[in-house]
């Protein structure tokens, strides 16, 4: 069923006509009716009209109250089981298409958001790639696979292969947002149904941070989180590459933790390193979030100043040779002499990957701004939020 109705799609819009300056985003989501039923009462699947038309339940007016399913009062104060959760992960069932999809040469711009939690492998993303030949935006936010196995083997095979080959060389801007939940990992470690059982942390494969790191040769923007391990990336990066049109660089990195500043200090210099091979580059944002922590690292060349500074739940004290590695940075590629200029730590607390987004301020191509807001009513209401 949703094999043809991509190809009824793309049918249509195969017809339409490339208007000169014009833009078109072309927007994919697959989800059942039944998917909000039962358990999964606070997902959300549409835009951020459907924040605003929801409004009265999120208020309290009208709570969800169905203690079957672990609602009381507007809270899921009770895990779902296993099969019950794996259902609205349920795979759409393509492996990729018979023939090849008919070309749409209108679409500028491609969305596949986390709201989509059936997620399309890569052969199938592979055919969807391959006929839109004119895209010059990607934002696309997956779901970790919670079979171990499957997502090794899209890590090692699928991914780099879409990365390298499948992606328009029109793009200019790439956003990838790999999505997962703690609560969700911890509820199938514990579960019956795959024998290969999620790692309790995403392990990045070197397949896929090597295939990012070529790729971003020829974007202006890239945005990569979790999917990469930042310090992988720029050890991806050849000595005689020149990033000629990069201005703003964003990638993860799980080294950003308190306890890890030895790892930091020779992320940092890698950093500085590599972006003495991008001229323009104009924003690079290293961070990390999860519950409990989250750090950021950042370079910025502004009109009037240059300065490095970091942000986070802890401070970080740089070594002198960090910051002498962005100071050639600043003296190659902008008018201004480095500041150094931290700012204030975040005292709040971090319930979740996507409280630390907000508090951290990050760049807006991080993640979908309807996705932020759809994860953070998400985590406000599900059972675990309490989870330690």
């Amino acid at each position: 069923m949703v094999q043809k109705a991509i190809v009824k799609l793309f049918s249509i819009l195969s017809q339409w006509p490339v208007v000169e300056g014009a833009e078109l985003t072309l927007e994919l989501s697959v989800q059942s009716p039944s998917d909000k039923e039962h358990w999964a009462k606070n997902l959300h699947f549409g835009g951020g009209d459907e924040h605003e038309n929801s409004a009265a339940e999120w208020s309290g007016n009208q709570p969800f109250h169905d203690p079957k399913h672990g609602w009381i009062n507007g809270r899921q104060v009770q895990a779902p089981g296993e099969g019950a959760l794996l259902r609205i992960f349920e795979p759409v069932g393509i492996l990729g298409f018979k023939e090849s999809l008919p070309q749409v040469n209108a679409a500028t711009r491609f969305i596949l958001r986390r709201q989509c939690r059936r997620n399309i492998v890569p052969p199938a993303l592979r055919s969807i790639f391959d006929a839109l030949p004119r895209l010059q935006s990607l934002t696309f936010e997956p779901w970790q696979f919670w079979n171990k196995w499957e997502q090794t083997l899209w890590d090692s095979l699928g991914y780099p292969r879409l990365i390298e080959s499948h992606l328009p060389q029109t793009l200019q801007q790439i956003s990838v947002f790999e999505e997962t939940k703690k609560g969700y990992i911890s509820l199938l470690q514990l579960g019956q149904l795959f024998i290969h059982r999620p790692d309790r942390v995403r392990v990045t494969s070197p397949a896929v941070n090597a295939a990012f790191a070529k790729r971003s040769l020829n974007l202006e923007k890239l945005s990569v989180a979790f999917m990469v391990e930042a310090s992988d990336f720029f050890q991806s990066c050849q000595q005689d590459w020149v990033w000629s049109h990069v201005r703003s660089l964003t990638l993860t990195s799980r080294m950003l933790t308190q306890t890890r500043s030895l790892e930091i200090q020779t992320l940092l210099e890698n950093a500085a390193t590599t972006a003495l091979s991008m001229p323009h580059l104009h924003t690079m944002v290293i961070w990390n979030g999860r519950k409990g922590e989250a750090f950021k690292f950042f370079y910025r060349a502004e009109t009037s100043h240059t300065r490095i500074g970091w942000r986070g739940t802890w401070d970080l004290k740089l070594n002198p040779s960090v910051i002498c590695g962005w100071q050639r940075v600043a003296d190659k590629h902008t008018r201004h002499d480095l500041q150094v200029a931290p700012e204030p730590l975040i005292l709040k607390s971090i319930g979740s990957h996507a409280d630390a987004i907000d508090l951290l301020d990050l760049p807006s191509e991080v993640v979908h701004p309807v996705s932020l807001l759809q994860m953070q009513r998400e985590n406000g209401s599900s059972w675990y939020k309490y989870q330690r």
